[in-house]
């Protein structure tokens, strides 16, 4: 199941990115566009991932998660073949279009990914889950410019689209023939909404998910979908969730500008500043972004859990707290401001390409580990509404991506280009002071802003580590189970 849906949203957001180095070549099939312009392209893509989940992943309570997963594949399928077909000097409108249109559908896979985690896998998995998923789909966003670069090298930009379908419509098979609907265990059972029994027979359940999917969930009033439709907002402008949000409304948005400045930058001419790359070697620069999703994966892996517990342990006494979980964002929250000072210098100073690499692989590593961390916090400090949370989050990492897209140009000519990145750097380190205000008084300002515990908070027993609750044969025979016991009950 973690596989699915890290394949579905890896191949989803494959899709609506694939564009993000043939934008330069495109100038040749819509004369009087500018590099700029097209660059457009890749804005109107966030503008359709930021209000997808606001517009469609309300409807998962109508249909079930599964199926809005199928059918946003399989639209945004469509969107890509869409796409290829712009090919006229008169088409660069539709194009656009079509990318904001695939942003719409490719975001919703994305989405629903948390709420079937927090149902699946124990508090002290989630740090390693997050990250995983988190990662797989921005892979996907790292991995399909790469691909598509080297085919336009030597062959017409559409075909740099065409690839896509392949790993989208294998995702679409794996959805519909494996992905259940979990609805009705964990959190998502609080409440009155009783899920129907599923179906004996494998083929009249995967008939009952897909077809339209409201068999296996819930009914659901119009009324009720307006309600959970309005959730992600007050999620969104809770305390809590304005400081974690803010914090990656920042760092993430850096990312994206640099991903869509690094083309202009690597391809214009060495005489107008640039480093005269090819397609080829663009492509090639583009690796450095894979190499730093590993090294984030990797990181995740060993610290996404090791140190909220070990937080909880030495300093809580065994008593976890949601903002545990924050701990993790001293490392990324460090690196950041450095790497966009290394990438801004070596663009304003034209700095060999191997110095605006590592800074290049610094802001991806750092922007990568940040986002899984605060989405963990959030979700899990909103367990039973972990679509809605995440669709809140999801909001505040693309929001203000929107428009550097579009101000970046002013923005540089102003201040220069090394001064941009500069002043980014300042505001990542503005925004990390937030989040330790938070891990520091986060208690409070849940309880200030009127959310009800974490499901979770309260005692984390870990026999073999420090003893409590803990069976004598257990210790002795060094069990290391972890089990949450709501404080009220200790």
């Amino acid at each position: 199941m973690l596989f699915v849906l890290c394949y579905a949203g890896f191949a989803a957001l494959s899709l609506p990115s694939s564009q993000q180095m043939t934008y330069y070549v495109q100038t040749k099939s819509y004369p009087g566009r500018t590099t700029v312009e097209l660059s457009y392209s890749v804005t109107a893509c966030v503008v359709g991932l930021v209000c997808g989940p606001l517009l469609i992943a309300p409807w998962a309570k109508v249909v079930g998660r599964s199926s809005l997963i199928l059918w946003c594949l399989t639209g945004a399928f469509f969107c890509q073949v869409w796409a290829s077909q712009m090919t006229h000097t008169t088409h660069y409108i539709p194009f656009i279009l079509s990318r904001t249109v695939a942003g719409l559908f490719a975001s919703v896979p994305t989405i629903l990914g948390p709420s079937y985690a927090v149902q699946m896998f124990f508090l002290h998995q989630r740090g390693k889950i997050f990250t995983t998923f988190e990662l797989s789909f921005l892979l996907g966003v790292t991995i399909s410019p790469t691909v598509s670069g080297f085919i336009v090298e030597n062959h017409p930009w559409p075909t740099g689209f065409y690839w896509t379908l392949a790993p989208a419509g294998s995702a679409i098979l794996l959805v519909f023939f494996l992905l259940e609907e979990t609805g009705g265990y964990g959190p998502s059972a609080v409440g009155d909404r009783a899920y129907p029994a599923k179906a004996g027979s494998y083929w009249r359940n995967r008939v009952d998910t897909f077809f339209p999917g409201t068999k296996v969930v819930p009914k659901t009033s119009f009324k009720e979908i307006g309600h959970y439709a309005k959730k992600p907002f007050i999620i969104g402008f809770s305390p809590i969730t304005i400081i974690a949000g803010g914090y990656i409304f920042v760092c993430f948005s850096f990312v994206i500008l640099a991903n869509i400045l690094l083309t202009i930058f690597l391809q214009s001419p060495v005489s107008e500043g640039g480093y005269g790359f090819s397609s080829l070697r663009n492509a090639e620069f583009s690796l450095v972004g894979w190499a730093a999703i590993l090294v984030a994966q990797l990181t995740g892996w060993a610290l996404g859990d090791r140190v909220p517990l070990h937080a909880s342990r030495r300093f809580g006494h065994g008593t976890w707290r949601p903002e545990y979980r924050l701990w993790n964002i001293l490392l990324p929250g460090l690196v950041a401001p450095i790497a966009l000072g290394l990438f801004g210098a070596a663009v304003q100073y034209h700095l060999h390409y191997m110095v605006l690499a590592v800074g290049f692989f610094l802001i991806v590593f750092s922007s990568m580990l940040a986002v899984p961390i605060c989405l963990n916090y959030i979700v899990e400090c909103f367990m039973a509404d972990a679509m809605e949370a995440t669709i809140a989050m999801n909001a505040w990492r693309l929001s203000f991506a929107i428009a550097t897209g579009f101000i970046f140009g002013p923005w540089e000519h102003k201040v220069g280009v090394g001064w941009l990145f500069g002043m980014a750097a300042f505001a990542d380190l503005v925004v990390l002071a937030a989040v330790g205000a938070l891990v520091w008084k986060g208690e409070a300002l849940r309880r200030w802003s009127g959310i009800r515990d974490s499901d979770e908070e309260g005692r984390v027993v870990m026999g073999k580590d420090i003893g409590l609750e803990g069976r004598a044969d257990d210790r002795e025979a060094g069990v290391t189970s972890i089990a949450v016991v709501p404080e009220a009950k200790v």
